[in-house]
């Protein structure tokens, strides 16, 4: 949670609902028996459940739609480059991981992009267009941040 609201650069003072998805990620503050606390290694807190609550932390926090927190989307996208596909996910995934990503997750992010605009890509003149670009940088940042790879750094 804590890297994912630092990675988007996300304003909050939502501290309640960010400890309420600390806990249901399986990690509750100050609960944890051992004064140690809890393990680094991921096997001792990967399931898919875990996962599952981290894809849908990932795009609540991306559409701004966590009590007390928002994300600046449209600062993400790359100057002038909304339209080269590959620009965009290279320039998000510098941002947000720091680094290359499989090629199963490169591919996934490419796949996405293409099917989000070939259904939602309004007309130049539309004035909807800055708030659907803003929607499919979200859904982008969403599943970078959901990857193994961010997961993982």
């Amino acid at each position: 949670v804590a890297s994912m609201v630092r990675a988007t650069g996300a304003s909050t003072n939502g501290a309640g609902p960010l400890i309420q998805a600390v806990a249901r990620m399986g990690a509750p503050l100050y609960l944890c028996q051992p004064p140690t606390g809890y393990g680094e290694n991921s096997s001792e807190w990967l399931s898919s459940a875990t996962l599952l609550e981290r894809m849908n932390f990932a795009v609540a926090l991306t559409g701004s739609r966590i009590n007390g927190s928002r994300v600046e989307v449209s600062r993400f996208a790359p100057p002038g480059a909304t339209d080269d596909s590959d620009r965009v996910i290279d320039h998000l995934l510098a941002i947000l991981v720091h680094s290359d990503v499989s090629g199963g997750t490169g591919e996934n992010l490419a796949r996405v992009l293409s099917e989000t605009r070939s259904k939602t890509t309004p007309a130049k003149f539309d004035g909807r267009a800055p708030q659907k670009n803003n929607e499919m940088l979200a859904t982008l940042m969403a599943l970078i941040l959901g990857s193994r790879e961010f997961q993982v750094k």
